[in-house]
């Protein structure tokens, strides 16, 4: 029952029970239920009922105590009784005919609109039942075609039908992959293994302190000075003007003054700030420059599993030596394999410009800290040896 709702018709009339009295009645239609005032009975007494059409049993043109009236039985639950019912007759009304033939109107009208309702419901649920079903198919197809069993993933973002995840090839490429199952959408990116350059943890968690503080003052008065009117009247009665100058020092009050009550709240919060992360540095064909991007900082685990040898001390370390070796021995081959047979051969000396430059790059590497004391000393010793 919606009370919102506009009244469509309306009857009403007035009826003589008896000769001294007269009550009002009244039928009010609206699109889902009808407010009706009438009696059970005649002893002159009026009831207001508001029905609503599912529980309008029936409504009838009768005779009741030898008059004309609508008669309409209703469905009136109790506590005692679910399907306990009523009769409430409405007399007087100027056309019986229409009231009920509205009535009857109404009541078909609301529930041809609750059928359809339903049945809009049901086409709805249809619709969203298939929807998920071709959501589900596009994901699952989407899924097995990147995914296998043995794929190691990683997923930053997962619920019904979508995902966002890392997963790792047969040829340890890092691939991104975003499905959508209700979009129809998928978005794949790769990176291939050797444009990887490494990946390291950044940022850290820190925590900050609010401090809130609340001021409040209440209370605080001012009576004035007071003294008994009525002692002085009775003692300027009794003893004259003496008397009652006497009774009012007497009765007198002086002024008094209440401090205001002030209080000062002050609460501190500490909150916590994790801005951690992952940066992933990788080589852009499309920018042709190296680049960074931030990750979520649980994929560094996973990284370090599948990808060990990119984390990005092992990369510093194995720059490190390379570089090392690269100015001790010159143009010597780093990827010759281990297996192919080591002839003698003289030693190349050094030219003045190519030792000078073998020097300065030497020093550049200790002062940034890439080589220790030792192989500092080592370095020099063999670049010595060359010249």
């Amino acid at each position: 029952m919606d009370k919102t709702e506009k009244c469509q018709q309306m009857f009403s009339s007035e009826y003589k029970i008896s000769f001294f009295k007269t009550v009002k009645m009244h039928v009010y239609i609206y699109a889902s239920y009808i407010q009706c005032e009438g009696i059970k009975n005649f002893d002159g007494t009026t009831y207001t009922y508001d029905i609503d059409f599912e529980d309008l049993c029936s409504v009838d043109i009768s005779t009741a105590n030898g008059q004309k009236c609508l008669t309409n039985e209703f469905k009136s639950p109790s506590l005692f009784d679910s399907d306990n019912k009523s009769v409430l007759y409405i007399l007087g009304l100027s056309d019986f005919e229409k009231c009920q033939r509205l009535i009857l109107h109404y009541k078909d009208l609301h529930f041809h609109f609750i059928e359809q309702q339903k049945q809009i419901k049901i086409e709805r649920e249809e619709k969203t039942k298939h929807k998920e079903m071709e959501a589900k198919e596009f994901f699952d197809e989407c899924y097995r075609f990147h995914v296998s069993e043995n794929t190691p993933t990683f997923q930053i973002f997962s619920e019904k039908n979508k995902v966002v995840l890392i997963y790792i090839d047969n040829h340890k490429a890092l691939n991104f992959l975003k499905i959508d199952g209700y979009e129809k959408n998928e978005d794949v990116g790769m990176i291939p293994y050797d444009s990887i350059y490494y990946y390291e943890k950044a940022g850290s968690v820190h925590y900050v302190s609010e401090t809130n503080g609340s001021y409040s003052s209440f209370g605080g008065s001012l009576t004035g000075a007071t003294f008994s009117k009525k002692a002085a009247l009775f003692h300027g009665i009794m003893f004259g003007p003496i008397g009652m100058a006497a009774a009012t020092l007497m009765s007198y009050k002086p002024s008094q003054q209440k401090q205001s009550e002030t209080h000062f709240d002050l609460s501190s919060e500490t909150k916590r700030i994790d801005e951690r992360n992952v940066i992933l540095n990788f080589y852009s064909d499309e920018r042709k420059q190296y680049v960074d991007i931030e990750l979520p900082q649980d994929t560094y685990n996973f990284l370090q599993t599948y990808l060990p040898d990119k984390r990005y001390s092992i990369v510093t370390e194995l720059e490190k030596h390379t570089a090392v070796q690269n100015i001790a021995q010159g143009t010597a081959r780093l990827d010759a394999p281990a297996d192919t047979p080591k002839l003698p051969k003289e030693k190349t000396k050094l030219s003045i410009d190519e030792f000078k430059e073998k020097v300065e790059k030497l020093k550049i590497m200790y002062e940034a800290g890439m080589l220790t004391d030792v192989e500092f000393a080592n370095a020099k010793t063999e670049l010595l040896s060359s010249i």
